[in-house]
């Protein structure tokens, strides 16, 4: 299959789940070019029934070009997508009883 559309599926997908989740795709940039994204959800289903009282946010996506992995760019950008998430829960929290929060990182290497 083509790349470039499996790339363009692949985004349409992560800006769906943003949308229905409060989530924010962050981006690095040196020199106006992309080398690094990070995608967060905030309000996201585990899909573990045992914790359905609880607020979670995933690092879903953390992606690092390979030029620039071990420059402290991945770091920064997790360090960028768990502030938002602590943030984001937060905000929410203040409407509601107060839940545990987990931040979860799943990782994908490209």
């Amino acid at each position: 299959s083509d790349p470039l559309q499996y790339a363009l599926a692949y985004r349409e997908h992560l800006l769906t789940q943003c949308h229905d989740s409060a989530g924010r795709i962050f981006v690095a940039a040196l020199d106006h070019d992309v080398v690094g994204i990070v995608c967060v959800l905030v309000r996201a289903d585990s899909g573990n029934p045992a914790e359905k009282s609880r607020e979670h946010a995933f690092v879903t996506d953390l992606v690092v070009f390979p030029p620039y992995r071990g420059t402290g760019i991945g770091r920064e950008l997790l360090r960028t997508a768990e502030e938002y998430a602590e943030k984001a829960v937060a905000l929410a929290k203040q409407a509601r009883v107060l839940k545990p929060v987990f931040v979860e990182r799943r990782f994908l290497s490209v």
